[in-house]
């Protein structure tokens, strides 16, 4: 449950006004640690910390294997049978004893296929 603003006023006010916590936490169907989160002041439910975390399977080592797959695409110049993250995936797992899992893959193929493609250019009429 994600607390709003109005229901982060409402906890301070009965706090505030003397009512318990535990009053708080039960007539809100709100957890105790909540409440008691909230009643503190230390924190704001508009403030959230912003997660980001980076894979660490993808080394630069991965990288380049990667890399290497699109040049071998782009050598033997096939319509049909490149290498797709599955196929990626599967070569890692086989070559490299990789321990990590398809999706981190799949997420680095896609940045790595975008930062290589040029965007189309606008054409302005003159």
């Amino acid at each position: 449950m994600i607390i709003e603003v109005d229901m982060y006023s409402a906890i301070r006010t009965r706090f505030i006004d003397g009512e318990s916590i535990r009053s708080i936490a039960k007539s809100l169907n709100i957890s105790r640690p909540t409440v008691t989160k909230y009643c503190e002041g230390s924190t704001h439910p508009d403030v959230r910390k912003v997660y980001q975390r980076q894979p660490d399977v993808i080394t630069d080592a991965i990288k380049s294997f990667i890399l290497s797959c699109f040049k071998e695409d782009e050598q033997e110049n096939l319509k049909k049978k490149k290498h797709t993250a599955k196929r990626i995936y599967d070569r890692l797992i086989s070559e490299r004893d990789f321990n990590g899992s398809y999706s981190t893959v799949r997420t680095a193929v896609r940045k790595l296929k975008a930062e290589r493609t040029v965007p189309p250019q606008s054409s302005i009429p003159l």
